[in-house]
């Protein structure tokens, strides 16, 4: 068992444990993002210094919390968390910088026009990529690699290194590093819009 510090208190419910239990499928784990990971991705997506951010498969927003703490002030993040009993939880962040959009990520060229983006600075996906059907996704890595400006930013995060062919068959830009301390330990595939 680890140690509890290694986890975001905030987002540790027993709402991720029970819909995992669930939708294992959907979920792609039985606990949280660890704060370790979170921060990680945030530092790897350079959060800080990024104006437009998306963050695809949110749960119960171990990261999400972490974008919003590193985020400069004058961004904005567009957050897609479909399963509903995530996306009810995720209503209780109060931020104007933020939209909360409980829509799949292939929406997001549409939510993209709505809301008068052309491009945007970082994509960070918390997506079970090795649990969806090839075809979806390599349809879900060419809209994130259509999303990004040049020199954009994708973070994804996976137990596995099964999905790594396929990102790198689109984005040619690919750096991984391993994070022990996340139950299950975690890859993030880095990669960047040429």
């Amino acid at each position: 068992i680890l140690p509890v510090s290694l986890w975001n208190c905030e987002s540790m419910r027993p709402l991720f444990f029970l819909e995992s239990l669930k939708h294992i499928k959907e979920v792609g784990s039985f606990v949280p993002s660890s704060s370790i990971l979170a921060r990680r991705m945030t530092v790897r997506a350079q959060v800080d210094s990024a104006q437009t951010i998306v963050e695809i498969g949110a749960g119960t927003g171990s990261i999400t919390r972490q974008i919003i703490k590193d985020m400069p002030v004058q961004s904005k993040l567009l957050i897609f968390e479909p399963h509903l009993p995530f996306f009810h939880h995720l209503q209780s962040l109060k931020d104007p910088r933020i939209s909360l959009l409980s829509d799949q990520a292939q929406t997001l060229p549409f939510e993209m026009k709505k809301q008068g983006l052309f491009g945007v600075d970082c994509i960070i996906s918390g997506l079970p990529l090795a649990n969806l059907s090839k075809n979806d996704q390599q349809k879900i890595i060419r809209i994130i690699y259509s999303a990004l400006n040049p020199g954009g930013r994708y973070v994804q995060f996976q137990y596995s290194l099964l999905s790594y062919p396929l990102i790198r068959s689109i984005f040619r830009n690919i750096s991984l590093s391993l994070v022990c301390r996340n139950f299950p330990p975690a890859i993030i595939y880095t990669s960047v819009k040429n």
